[in-house]
């Protein structure tokens, strides 16, 4: 039974859905993972195959400099840290503004290459971080049953009026002035509208027809798996939530370094 993980090129999105693949390596079955060639030490410490997969501009493969980055990437990382240097709100707006760009990074070249992918596997399943959304899209549209990996907070799937990127919930110790919030959540309902007006135009051309979306950022998979505890999940969220399960944490075995 062959198991296909599709990860984006970066160690913190590969390292937990490697760590699910074990179950099928440890059953003796086959594992191939399509990702980037940043992280192929990875795909190869853990026993697994690899299948070339770019999903977007930017790769690390787990610790790594801003130089290091490809060209146009480090100054993203860059302005990244800057933001985190005047706080949560300035922080959130910067990831707001790079999502423009960042999550759908040629939709439809990547979408095809996703199908490629799959129709040179030919897996049995198949798990995608919830993230690599034009994977996810090609997914969907050609009818491949995936199980949909919610890595982070279960908030990246927003449910009843959310809004991607604004967070359902503040830590008291963090006040920002209202008009901060205001401004930030006006911004994150352009992202998410100028979002999904390109995952409806990717889709428009992968499959004429289909029913267009109304909010990309909540489309998700049939199998919903959440890499999260559930005694630390909002239980009046999880009652929102599409069919689930949460997963805790994805634990795994690994050396320390020698230093």
């Amino acid at each position: 039974m062959t198991l296909l993980v599709i990860s984006p090129d970066y160690a913190s999105h590969l390292l937990p859905l490697a760590t699910l693949a074990t179950a099928w390596r440890d059953a003796g079955d086959p594992v191939v993972v399509a990702t980037g060639p940043a992280t192929a030490g990875i795909v190869a410490g853990f026993g697994f195959d690899r299948a070339d997969l770019v999903l977007g501009r930017g790769s690390n493969p787990g610790v790594i400099r801003a130089e290091q980055q490809p060209p146009g990437e480090d100054a993203a990382l860059r302005g990244f840290f800057a933001a985190t240097r005047h706080g949560m709100v300035a922080t959130l707006r910067y990831q707001a503004e790079a999502r423009r760009t960042d999550l759908l990074w040629k939709p439809v070249d990547r979408a095809r290459a996703v199908l490629d992918v799959v129709h040179r596997v030919q897996p049995d399943h198949v798990i995608v971080d919830h993230l690599a959304f034009s994977a996810r899209l090609a997914l969907d549209e050609a009818g491949v049953p995936y199980a949909d990996v919610v890595l982070g907070h279960p908030s990246a799937l927003p449910v009843g009026d959310e809004v991607y990127g604004y967070p359902p919930a503040w830590p008291a110790a963090f006040a920002a002035p209202e008009s901060d919030l205001a401004a930030l959540h006006r911004l994150c309902r352009d992202v998410r509208d100028a979002f999904t007006a390109e995952w409806n135009a990717a889709l428009r051309l992968l499959a004429p027809g289909a029913a267009p979306s109304s909010d990309a950022f909540a489309e998700h998979g049939d199998l919903l798996m959440l890499n999260y505890p559930a005694a630390l999940h909002d239980p009046a969220r999880t009652a929102l939530l599409p069919p689930h399960a949460f997963l805790g944490s994805a634990v795994r075995d690994e050396r320390a370094a020698d230093d």
